[in-house]
This record gives structure tokens, C-alpha cells and sequence, in this order.
């Protein structure tokens, strides 16, 4: 009887220590959620924020931040979104500073980490796990250096003396237009749930991105339009043939308000033979200068945009730098006209480049040409659509001459 005494006290003892034990991991069970939750609606609320497409990269960094304020410190991290036919991903992976890298594509039908990443994907599993090493992963990692703009991204990480993993674990976890990817050292399997989490509220946050995408895109078309319907506005006004350079530089100033700065623009008229064509150039102060007769069978510069004419293409680019640029100048100032209008321009401080950019966007009777410093193929199709209203324009100009 006095065991069974003795024993009873040390039983109650044990099952009030299971009990705090339980209360104890259910509390920190509670606090894990609340805190996954916390960072979850950091997430929410920063894409619920965002005014612009462009802030895109800084929800992206705000999430992995996130992530790792739970306690997760993988080798890298990004978010990869599919193309149309899910073949290939455009990868933003996440810097050391805790910013986003610039976009590069990835095929997934060649290596065979990104194969069986596809493969998951056309399964619908909403998480992928999977382990490289050796020579599989070295190849993976040289497959990805010769990527075009991977490159910068990996020479940065091998200049700063970091040396690609020989061992990983890569974790896909997916969403409707993508995946995100976590790479890390060592099996974190506590961590699987959370990926999948921040997965669906990177949904949101994408799906917001591509609704302000659209937004903007229609808000960009509505000033394309306005801009076009000035230049045409000016064009049925124009009663006297001479009212030609205001209607051109009314349209190069639209083009200049859609935001690209040329360092000089004009439109090139083909004479009779097509070998020579009647150029007018803006001024700086954006008003047509005098026009002058340039050959188009002479130097280089001018043989390339004969050549893209005679090819039937609506629109060509080049860039020009160095010696040949130098000389395409010193040909220009030897025309007696061009060298009135270059004389003018280098009077009021401006310098030839020694680097540009030339865009022919062609019409019927010539083509627009936009000179930049820098490339500018968001305004490609731009250009190409003002040549046609300007064709508009020079039509009129014939009928009233």
C-alpha cells in the first residue's frame, strides 16, 4: 500500500510535466504561425503599395527578407517566371545587398536541373525538392555562365571570391505564372510549408504587377495616340507647302515628350535617282534647319541605310563609334550645305559624338531618323509608327505644292 502511495504523487508529477510540455510546444507552435503570418502580410501589404510595375524587384526583396527573418539563410534566391509555352524562365534572383539581380532567360527543356524543373511543373507539384552535386552541378553552373546576361550576374559572385556550391538543394515552389527558387547547404524540411506559402502570396504580388503593367501600357497607348493625333491635327492645317518644317518639328517634340532624348533627329527625303536623298535636321532649339543633299552611295554610314532602304525594311538600327563615325563626320563637313548646318551646331557648344546610335524608321517617300546616345528599343515601335503619320504629313506637303 505504501508503494502505491508512493507512486501516485510521481505519476500526477509526470503527467503535469507532459502537460506543460504540450502547453509549451503548442505556444511555440502559435508564435512559429504568428510569426510566419506577421511576415506573410509584410508581404501582402508592400504589394498592395505598389504604384508602378517597376517596383516589382523591391516586393521581391521584401519577401526573401521576409523569409529570412524566419530563420532561413539560403545561398541564393529568386523568382522565375514562365514563358508562354513554360519551355523557359526569366530569372530575378536576389543579391547580397538584399537587391534584385537584372532579369536573365533560361531555357528548361537543356540542362538536366532545369528538366526536371519543367517536368515538375507539367506534374503541377506545387513543391519541388531536389538534391546536385559534382560533376552534374559543376556542368549546371557552366551551362548557366555561357546564358546570355547570366554571366554578370556569376562573374560578380567569382570576382568577389565566392565559389560556386559543390553541393545544393534546390527548392522550386510554384505558382501559376512561375516559381520561386531557394538554394541552400542542407535539408530544410521544417521550411517546405513556408515556401509554398510565400509562393501563393507572390501570386498576388505578380498578378498585381502585371495588372499595373497593363495599366500602364494603356495609359503609355493613350499618349502615343495624343501625340500622333497633334502631328495630324498640324497636318490638315497646313494650307501653304512651306509649313512642312513646322509640321516635323512638331513631331519630333511629341517624340521627344514620350521621353527619348535624341541629340538630333530629322526626316530624309530620297530624290528622284533614290541614290541621294534631301535631309532636314532639327536644330537644338528643335526647329528644322535648312535642308542639304546627302549621297547615299559614298561613305559607309550612308551605304548601310541605302542598303536596309533597298532591302525593303521599315525600320533599321546601327551603332557607330570610333574612326568610322569620325570620318562620316568629316565627309558630312565637306558638303557645302551639311556643313552650314554642323557649323551652326558646334557654334552653340555642341560636340560631335563619338558614339551613337541611328534609327530609320522608312515611309514611302524617305524615312525619320533618330540619333541617340544610348539604346532606346522601347521606342522602336514608337518611331516606326510616326514615320507612318508623317508619311501623312509629306503627302499633304506634295498635294499643296
Amino acid at each position: 500500500m505504501a508503494n502505491k502511495k508512493e507512486e501516485a504523487p510521481q505519476i500526477q508529477n509526470e503527467q503535469l510535466q507532459k502537460m506543460l510540455e504540450e502547453k509549451s510546444t503548442a505556444l511555440e507552435l502559435m508564435q512559429r504561425e504568428a510569426a510566419i503570418e506577421a511576415a506573410l502580410e509584410k508581404v501582402r501589404a508592400r504589394t498592395m503599395a505598389m504604384q508602378r510595375s517597376g517596383e516589382l524587384s523591391e516586393t521581391a526583396s521584401e519577401m526573401f527578407k521576409q523569409i529570412q527573418t524566419l530563420g532561413m539563410h539560403p545561398w541564393a534566391c529568386g523568382f522565375n517566371i514562365l514563358d508562354k509555352d513554360e519551355k523557359a524562365v526569366t530569372q530575378w534572383m536576389s543579391k547580397a545587398d538584399g537587391g534584385i539581380s537584372p532579369p536573365f532567360r533560361t531555357p528548361l527543356i537543356e540542362d538536366p536541373l532545369f528538366i526536371s524543373i519543367y517536368e515538375a511543373r507539367q506534374r503541377r507539384d506545387e513543391l519541388l525538392v531536389m538534391e546536385s552535386s559534382g560533376e552534374e552541378l559543376a556542368e549546371t553552373y557552366r551551362y548557366m555562365f555561357g546564358l546570355p546576361g547570366s554571366k554578370e550576374i556569376f562573374g560578380d559572385l567569382e570576382n568577389s571570391g565566392f565559389e560556386m556550391p559543390k553541393f545544393q538543394i534546390t527548392h522550386c515552389a510554384y505558382f501559376s505564372q512561375g516559381y520561386l527558387v531557394f538554394i541552400t547547404y542542407e535539408q530544410v524540411a521544417e521550411s517546405w510549408d513556408i515556401f509554398k506559402r510565400f509562393a501563393k502570396v507572390f501570386e498576388q504580388t505578380y498578378t498585381r504587377f502585371l495588372d499595373l503593367q497593363k495599366a500602364e501600357a494603356q495609359a503609355r497607348e493613350s499618349q502615343i495616340q495624343l501625340a500622333m493625333e497633334r502631328v495630324r491635327a498640324r497636318t490638315m492645317a497646313m494650307q501653304k507647302s512651306d509649313e512642312l518644317a513646322e509640321a516635323a518639328s512638331l513631331l519630333f517634340k511629341q517624340i521627344e515628350d514620350l521621353g527619348t532624348t535624341a541629340w538630333s533627329s530629322g526626316f530624309d527625303i530620297w530624290l528622284a535617282n533614290e541614290a541621294s536623298a534631301t535631309a532636314w535636321m532639327t536644330n537644338p532649339d528643335g526647329s528644322i534647319g535648312m535642308p542639304f543633299v546627302v549621297p547615299y552611295t559614298e561613305d559607309p554610314f550612308f551605304k548601310q541605310i541605302y542598303a536596309a532602304r533597298e532591302s525593303g525594311t521599315d525600320f533599321f538600327v546601327m551603332e557607330s563609334s570610333g574612326k568610322e563615325l569620325e570620318e562620316t563626320y568629316e565627309y558630312l563637313f565637306n558638303l557645302p550645305d551639311a556643313k552650314k548646318h554642323f557649323d551652326g551646331v558646334k557654334s552653340l557648344g555642341f560636340q560631335m559624338p563619338a558614339f551613337q546610335i541611328t534609327h530609320c524608321a522608312f515611309f514611302s517617300q524617305g524615312f525619320l531618323m533618330f540619333i541617340t546616345y544610348e539604346p532606346v528599343p522601347e521606342m522602336w515601335d514608337i518611331f516606326k509608327r510616326f514615320a507612318k503619320v508623317f508619311e501623312q504629313t509629306y503627302t499633304r506637303f506634295l498635294d499643296l505644292q
